[in-house]
């Protein structure tokens, strides 16, 4: 399994969130992530490497000359071998080869500006790369400083302008796409309360159909708020164990339970995250889960049940034939009749 991960953690050089990063590598065993907004210089990059640092670790950064690092990106080098490292401004993209299984992927860790206009560059490089990414897999996360939707955001200014498309149609053009996700939507607030408070989704996770058809258990994770304003993401890729599954057949006798449409309701309407194909997939298996479950629990000790009814009968007939004017024993010989 690799686990890759991205967090905008706005300021690397106090030592709270300097520790706050080594937890959330070492509990969500990460193999390679990038830091957003590190804030740190050239002349103080070592040292920052340095309280950062795990043996066996290597890192390299988008800093340019007497600039500040926006992306600061490390990785276990006995786990991957990088073979390839690409930077701008807005972007670190790596290429990897994990030495366990030998399987290749491209990781773009991206930190947008904080203007449509800047940003156009990376919608440009992104759709740009995409082709040549189509048939290996490709991530492509951190904080792209962008909404997708509308519901993508609450408080402040909600009007959707033109440029807002630019980011979606970059993702749309690049074919990639989000993968199931478990959660916080919103990543990002103003730390402000009441109507004061605005909360966005600047940060996103998205792989090509190549990733997902290498992994397609596949899972990002967007952690509560800790010690920055932004959400931390991890992206699970878990190899798929060959299992055999019995074939899962409809039983007609199902619909006729006085609760199958509320049970197909609930479950089909609990709609997981992630494209169209995926959550209908998702929303398949949450009902096919429900139904066994129902099955289950109409059917539990069935055999004995069978018994029972029968012993029960028995006894009814056997009590009827003894005294036939009991309206009570007659009753139950008609009703298991």
């Amino acid at each position: 399994m690799i686990v890759t991960g991205s967090w905008n953690v706005r300021g690397i050089n106090n030592p709270r969130k300097q520790i706050a990063v080594k937890k959330w590598v070492s509990k969500n065993n990460l193999e390679i992530y990038g830091i957003m907004e590190p804030r740190i210089v050239n002349n103080n990059l070592a040292h920052v490497q340095g309280k950062l640092g795990i043996p066996g670790w290597e890192f390299a950064s988008n800093i340019r000359n007497e600039g500040q690092c926006r992306i600061l990106v490390s990785w276990n080098a006995k786990s991957l071998r990088m073979n390839q490292i690409q930077y701008d401004e807005q972007w670190v993209t790596c290429e990897a080869t994990c030495a366990r299984t030998n399987d290749d992927v491209s990781i773009t860790f991206v930190y947008g500006l904080h203007t449509h206009v800047e940003r156009r560059q990376l919608w440009h490089y992104l759709t740009g790369i995409s082709n040549s990414k189509a048939h290996s897999p490709w991530i492509v996360m951190g904080d792209f400083n962008a909404v997708l939707n509308p519901s993508d955001r609450q408080g402040g200014a909600l009007n959707w302008s033109q440029h807002h498309e630019d980011f979606r149609n970059a993702i749309c053009t690049s074919g990639i796409l989000q993968p199931p996700y478990r959660g916080i939507h919103l990543t990002w607030d103003n730390g402000q309360h009441g109507s004061n408070l605005i909360m966005r989704k600047l940060d996103w996770v998205f792989v090509n159909p190549s990733l997902l058809s290498k992994w397609p258990n596949a899972r990002a994770h967007y952690a509560t708020r800790d010690v920055s304003d932004h959400s931390a993401i991890t992206l699970s890729l878990k190899a798929t164990a060959p299992r055999r599954k019995g074939q899962f057949k409809f039983l007609n006798l199902w619909v006729d339970q006085p609760n199958f449409m509320d049970l197909i309701q609930e479950n089909w309407w609990n709609q997981a995250h992630g494209n169209p194909m995926q959550r209908l997939s998702a929303n398949l298996k949450r009902v096919k889960v429900a139904l066994k479950g129902m099955h289950r629990q109409n059917t539990y000790n069935i055999t004995q049940r069978v018994v029972q009814a029968k012993a029960n009968w028995d006894r009814a007939q056997m009590e009827l034939d003894q005294n036939q004017s009991s309206e009570t024993i007659a009753e139950s010989q008609t009703n298991k009749e």
